[in-house]
């Protein structure tokens, strides 16, 4: 077992900003926890927060040549390393109590860990050549994963972990016959899917962008929503309304694509809202996640290539810059209390940024003084508390 060190460790050049919500005329220029309350609650009330021991950890070397499974203990703030080989293209995935270590392109399985030794998976399966799956969630005692590189999404019988079922998605397909499905977000009786409609055969290319709701008992579809363009969804806790992040990263030029937004989708009503547009940002949205009703963190990029974290509350659209950074964010995750968890790796653009765990209090709008965890194997890639 190593000590995690909390002492910072060659730390990059990390830009503060205010931390006050209010500050936005300074600011304005890219699974996780808890389930929608029933879509007619319009209450500010989230469910309660799980309570995690540790946080999950694959590492990739940086030739991604190599990738190791880590454990950190959330009380002890100790590391278990190198447990096990994990691919180098992957994704950590918790819930109900299983861990899901995705093997993404290229690799087109799945392992699942209960709350025991990570050194032995319960099941590993096979998800089909080229499905390159991208997210998990229990519902309705079936288990259903997106697989970006098919049509089709799969359902598992969690007691087998056979295949018993597939929900065909392929009538949201664009030109390329792949709707690219990707995350999951589960309702009452329910999950909802955004698919990326990326033309894949034109230069990856935003074709439309969907988000559709799925029976659980049932597998069928029961109602969608155009939300283009490259949609990705997330829970907004004690909240009817989803999430979304769309917008791609880059135009064929290779400039900065500013054509997404921040908005909330009302699954009663079809109506999406935006709450910030990149336009309006000048940078890229990468992501979001909320801790509670009021407070989350949201990533964007910049043309440079550096990522900034701000704290956002998307009741009324109030931000603030916490901090830049030349270092490349490959995750973000919610499930150690007001904390959001950052997987940060050496960027391409800068040699000299660093990799480690950024800690960011997402209530508070601080990143912890304990900002950069860096004794781990190789730099964190995907992250996931269990």
């Amino acid at each position: 077992m190593l000590t995690l060190s909390l002492l910072l460790a060659c730390p990059p050049v990390v830009d503060t900003d205010s931390a006050n919500p209010a500050d936005t005329a300074e600011d304005t220029g890219s699974a996780d926890t808890g389930d929608l309350h029933e879509t007619g609650d319009t209450g500010d009330t989230a469910p309660p927060k799980p309570e995690h021991t540790r946080a999950a950890v694959t590492t990739v070397s940086d030739d991604y040549a190599s990738g190791v499974l880590a454990v950190i203990d959330l009380a002890r703030w100790t590391v278990e390393d190198n447990i096990t080989t994990v691919p180098t293209d992957n994704g950590l995935v918790s819930h109900n109590g299983n861990l899901y270590l995705l093997g993404r392109f290229g690799y087109d399985f799945v392992r699942v860990y209960g709350a025991g030794n990570l050194a032995v998976p319960s099941a590993e399966f096979s998800v089909g050549d080229g499905a390159n799956p991208n997210d998990v969630r229990e519902c309705g005692g079936k288990v259903f994963i997106t697989r970006y590189g098919l049509a089709e999404l799969s359902v598992y019988d969690p007691t087998t972990w056979l295949l018993s079922g597939v929900v065909d998605l392929s009538g949201f397909a664009d030109a390329d016959g792949i709707p690219e499905m990707a995350n999951l977000v589960e309702g009452p009786g329910l999950l909802y899917v955004s698919m990326h409609n990326l033309d894949q055969d034109n230069g990856w290319v935003p074709a439309g962008g969907t988000v559709a709701a799925i029976d659980c008992a049932t597998g069928s579809v029961t109602d969608s929503w155009d939300v283009s363009p490259n949609p990705s969804i997330q829970q907004w806790p004690g909240r009817p309304d989803l999430l979304v992040t769309t917008g791609v990263y880059y135009n064929a030029d290779y400039s900065v694509a500013l054509d997404g937004a921040l908005s909330t989708l009302n699954v009663n009503t079809g109506d999406v809202t935006p709450i910030l547009t990149e336009a309006e940002l000048g940078e890229n949205i990468v992501g979001i996640r909320m801790v509670d009703s009021l407070h989350g963190l949201m990533l964007t990029s910049n043309e440079a290539s550096e990522y900034s974290a701000w704290c956002i509350n998307p009741d009324n659209g109030e931000k603030s810059r916490i901090f830049t950074t030349q270092s490349y964010i490959n995750d973000m995750a919610t499930g150690d209390g007001d904390k959001v968890w950052l997987a940060a790796r050496q960027s391409w653009a800068d040699p000299e940024s660093q990799g480690g765990i950024i800690t960011v209090d997402a209530v508070a709008c601080v990143a912890d003084s304990q900002v950069w965890h860096q004794e781990l194997t190789f730099a964190p890639y995907s992250i996931a508390f269990q």
